[in-house]
């Protein structure tokens, strides 16, 4: 499968795991514990929950929406959730260096943000460049 046909759904399946994480975290208060530093109020977690809503959630719904029809406004749409996606994950590996807690957070971010950067790089590269080799053999006529 190229990068193409992947990257749409899995945009989509993002911001649904994303949104469906917010609803446990403020839904079921103890999830809250594995993502704070010990002591830290809960507010410092759940202040994130409307831009990541706006960003990541409705961000990665128009950007799969975007890129299922291949318009050309879809790199843009990627590469914003993608930006976002690093902001967050650069706070999170910060507040854990600083309070040695919360890798969980790291993790997981970290994830979110390689799988849909590389999923980005490929989407937004021209295929001469070989990244989509599926699809270059397939042009070249070796595959």
């Amino acid at each position: 499968m190229n990068t193409h046909k992947l990257t749409a759904p899995y945009f989509v399946l993002q911001s649904l795991t994303v949104l469906l994480w917010w609803l446990t975290l403020w839904l079921h208060p103890p999830s809250r514990l594995y993502f704070l530093p010990p002591g830290g109020a809960d507010v410092f977690l759940l202040a994130f929950g409307p831009p990541d809503m706006v960003l990541i959630v409705v961000g990665g719904f128009f950007a799969g929406a975007l890129c299922r029809r291949k318009s050309a406004s879809a790199g843009i749409a990627l590469w914003v959730v993608v930006v976002a996606l690093s902001y967050a994950t650069l706070y999170c590996l910060a507040l854990s260096f600083f309070t040695n807690s919360a890798w969980i957070s790291v993790a997981m971010m970290s994830a979110a943000t390689f799988l849909s950067a590389g999923l980005a790089i490929g989407y937004t590269t021209p295929l001469r460049w070989g990244l989509d080799l599926e699809l270059y053999c397939e042009a070249d006529g070796k595959g």
